[in-house]
């Protein structure tokens, strides 16, 4: 595994592993996975900002911390036209909170 990957991975995955116990391996490595994916291995926006690993946007159901990027998101329309839009993100405060 690459270096920067694994400063990433080991200290999540520790986090998960607390946070979720009950997970299979596999389940964990899974999500672990996906978590790397979504977040760029801990460089996203979503995460550096917010510890949120799965890009999780705001809707008005949310009652959490939130953010507002400008043009941070595509949006592609039925006739295959793309334009930039604005995204609001959930922000958590911990990995934990993340998870949980």
């Amino acid at each position: 595994m690459h270096p920067v990957g694994e400063a990433w991975l080991r200290p999540f995955d520790a986090e998960v592993r607390l946070v979720l116990p009950w997970l299979s391996t596999a389940a964990r490595h899974l999500l672990d996975s996906h978590a790397a994916l979504e977040c760029g291995w801990g460089v996203a926006s979503a995460w550096v900002r917010g510890f949120n690993f799965g890009n999780l946007t705001a809707g008005t159901s949310w009652r959490g911390a939130k953010w507002t990027e400008a043009n941070a998101d595509d949006e592609y329309a039925l006739d295959g036209s793309v334009k930039r839009v604005s995204q609001t993100w959930r922000a958590y405060s911990t990995v934990p909170d993340a998870i949980a």
